[in-house]
């Protein structure tokens, strides 16, 4: 009888395609606009080309649990994975609420200091981060995230 693994193959075969073809799409967004940012040196695009890096490193960082845990099955590997889930989902929070905050900062920089509001979004991002990390739920972080996202909208329409 062939072992048994915890992991849906197919499942698995979804999500790391769509990890890579997102990674794919950030990276595009990011290298794009760079001769736009060139041309203007307009301080919202390099935000914009900032917070779609992010995305991608933290796009990098779940292709790192993907392969992980495809050591695992293929190699028989044994990582804990608990404690790697646990770093991933710091990192990966960081990364993706500061990169919300540069979408942001994207389009309200004229009205914020620029190192207040750096040091204002790395503080919460950490927080956020870790936040999600003492509750054990990538949930909550999501959740913190789309009420960043509705309230920078808000700024935005004000």
């Amino acid at each position: 009888m062939p072992p048994m693994h915890l992991i849906n193959p197919v499942h698995f075969g979804i999500e790391i395609i769509y990890t890579l073809i997102t990674f794919s799409l950030f990276l595009i967004i990011y290298y794009r606009t760079q001769p736009l940012y060139d041309l203007s040196k307009h301080k919202g695009i390099l935000y914009f080309r900032n917070a779609f890096l992010l995305f991608g490193l933290s796009y990098v960082v779940r292709i790192l649990l993907h392969l992980t845990m495809l050591s695992n099955i293929l190699f028989d590997f044994q990582i804990r994975m608990w404690s790697i889930n646990h770093v991933i989902l710091i990192v990966a929070g960081y990364l993706s609420t500061l990169a919300i905050f540069h979408l942001i900062y994207s389009t309200i920089w004229k009205r914020i200091n620029e190192n207040q509001y750096l040091i204002f979004a790395n503080v919460v991002s950490i927080v956020l981060s870790v936040t999600a990390f003492t509750t054990r739920s990538h949930y909550i972080l999501t959740l913190l995230q789309l009420l960043m996202i509705i309230v920078g909208a808000i700024i935005l329409l004000n």
